[in-house]
């Protein structure tokens, strides 16, 4: 399946992370959907669970599971990443896409009116699982930071022709994305897992940007790809733990 290559960035003024530091223009920081405008919804929506004192205990879940996976700022995770899981049938019985909206618009703002706006969505992500089936859902979330940077060969953007042919600009992007298995039941975590991945590659400066998007496109599937992989292993050392 195609995946779709997106454009929309949102621009950032001071760098967040070490990668960054070495940015000297088009620095932007995005969530791992480009509809999660600033990647600091995952930690928030986690910690809504938990905002109220925890109610009934977690039961041991058996395997194969019904899984309810929900990509923060998208209406359902790329339908290969479904697939990478499905594959594990030994793990799961049924894997379904559910939507998960991004941050919402009040939390800049009105802080309790967010923070309230976070467990509302928690647990309309709960009840829906539930209502498709679902022993446990995967809330997926993170954030990338891109740019570019001038390097030895950007003299020859003083002409048009060298500014399109030599690789002027250097082009690095950096990412981060974060699973958290939740009981559909309780909303309380089992655990958690986590991928990180790093990309760096030469560009005209004309084209520079057009490589920035490219880049983050596939650090973005990268990311995911390891998320899947990492989250299947331990969900398979989590449910023979229990036995």
């Amino acid at each position: 399946m195609k995946k779709p290559n997106y454009r929309h960035r949102k621009q950032c003024v001071v760098p967040a992370v070490s990668l960054a530091a070495v940015f000297l223009a088009g620095c932007e920081t995005t969530g791992l959907s480009l509809r999660d405008r600033s990647g600091a919804g995952y930690p928030r929506f986690i910690h809504a669970l938990y905002e109220q004192p925890v109610g009934k205990p977690v039961r041991p879940i058996k395997g194969p599971i019904s899984l309810a996976v929900a990509q923060i700022g998208e209406t359902s995770p790329p339908q290969w990443f479904l697939d990478q899981l499905r594959a594990r049938t030994e793990l799961f019985s049924k894997v379904v896409g559910v939507p998960m909206p991004g941050e919402p618009v009040a939390s800049s703002r009105d802080k309790s009116a967010a923070d309230a706006s976070f467990s509302a969505q928690m647990r309309s992500l709960c009840n829906l699982s539930r209502s498709q089936g679902a022993d446990c859902i995967l809330l997926i979330g993170g954030s990338m930071d891109s740019g570019t940077a001038k390097n030895a060969m950007s003299v020859m953007d003083l002409t048009i022709v060298g500014g399109a042919i030599f690789p002027g600009t250097t082009v690095m992007a950096e990412g981060k994305a974060a699973g958290a298995l939740i009981e559909a039941e309780s909303g309380q975590v089992l655990f958690l897992v986590n991928s990180e991945a790093r990309r760096k590659t030469q560009a005209p400066t004309h084209f520079a940007y057009d490589r920035k998007g490219t880049l983050s496109v596939e650090l973005r599937d990268r990311l995911l790809e390891n998320l899947g992989g990492a989250f299947a292993d331990k969900l398979a050392a989590h449910l023979t733990g229990q036995h």
